[in-house]
């Protein structure tokens, strides 16, 4: 599963405390842009 988080400005976002069930933060990680996602055969 993965959950998208958007904010209107950066103090929010770097306001932001993610509850526990979201796991690791994948932002910067290739294995999940989105090109990458749509490729995968499932």
């Amino acid at each position: 599963m993965l959950v998208e988080v958007e904010f209107e400005t950066k103090e929010q976002a770097n306001a932001f405390v993610p509850p526990e069930w979201f796991g690791k933060d994948v932002t910067f990680s290739g294995e999940y842009q989105n090109s990458r996602l749509a490729s995968k055969s499932y």
